[in-house]
């Protein structure tokens, strides 16, 4: 969650200084603040898992996203041992991405590594218990699981 921590610190860091407008990405952790002009909100893109296109792209103005997946650091040739695990089992869990918007990067963050390790209704049914937070699952499968207010910022 550090990389959220940071984003958010440079975001509050620049609001002081009276930046309003700018979008701060640290590592694929990205706070939005304001527009990218007039009216025009921040885009956003969603990287696929499973290739080099993107799977969307979101508006943001006061948002952050942060994606957590199984498909840039892994341990092992097959690509089933990544970076992401699941503390019942101890292995990692079969996820393609997990992409989370909150009002924090830190939360953003936190939230996507989390919901990571859940099967995605799971996942889907924590979120919507968290008012102001919506997320998207890419499945390795190709499925694309969102909860109800991810489309407000396609």
């Amino acid at each position: 969650i550090a990389k959220g921590y940071i984003a958010d610190r440079v975001s509050a860091v620049l609001t002081s200084a009276g930046v309003k407008n700018h979008l701060v990405n640290a590592g694929g952790d990205i706070m939005a603040s304001g527009h990218k002009s007039p009216g025009v909100p921040w885009r956003v893109a969603v990287q696929s898992p499973t290739g080099p296109a993107y799977a969307g792209e979101l508006s943001l103005s006061g948002k952050a996203i942060a994606t957590s997946g199984s498909y840039e650091i892994y341990y092992d040739a097959s690509r089933r041992h990544h970076h992401l695990i699941n503390p019942a089992s101890g292995f990692s869990p079969a996820v393609g991405s997990v992409s989370v918007v909150a009002g924090t990067a830190m939360e953003a963050d936190t939230l996507a590594t989390a919901l990571s390790i859940l099967p995605p209704t799971d996942a889907l049914k924590l979120v919507q218990g968290l008012p102001g937070r919506e997320c998207c699952i890419l499945s390795p499968g190709g499925y694309i699981y969102t909860s109800p207010g991810w489309a407000s910022f396609a």
